[in-house]
């Protein structure tokens, strides 16, 4: 429902879940939604590199169908080991769409897992 324009909990039904809204901070994966599926695990990689945003401690994972097409699924799971990257990675990836592919969707971004510190080695 919206008050005045604004979604309830920054939660727009497009976009996901805006970058300023806390429940972020207790996010260590970025579940991103809307991925043209004939995007590639490279496409993907190399978009997310051009951000600018993320120097080390990322995966991602984009699940693809078994079968020759190799198509993905339309969804990513990206995760960040640091708390303040994943949020600037969240801002970044705002209201993108892949640069690579000719779709007028743009990205839907929600938070994953509950972020978890790992142990320092």
């Amino acid at each position: 429902d919206t008050v005045c324009g604004h979604y309830s909990d920054q939660l727009h039904p497009a976009f996901g879940l805006h970058p300023s809204s806390p429940r972020w901070r207790s996010a260590s994966t970025i579940a991103i939604r809307n991925i043209p599926q004939r995007t590639t695990y490279g496409e993907l990689i190399n978009f997310i590199h051009r951000l600018g945003v993320i120097e080390s401690g990322w995966s991602l994972n984009l699940p693809q169908a078994a079968s020759a097409s190799k198509h993905n699924f339309g969804f990513a799971y990206l995760t960040v080991d640091k708390p303040d990257c994943l949020i600037r990675c969240v801002e970044a990836l705002w209201q993108q769409r892949i640069p690579t592919r000719d779709s007028c969707k743009t990205l839907k971004l929600m938070p994953g897992s509950p972020y978890k510190a790992r142990p320092q080695r």
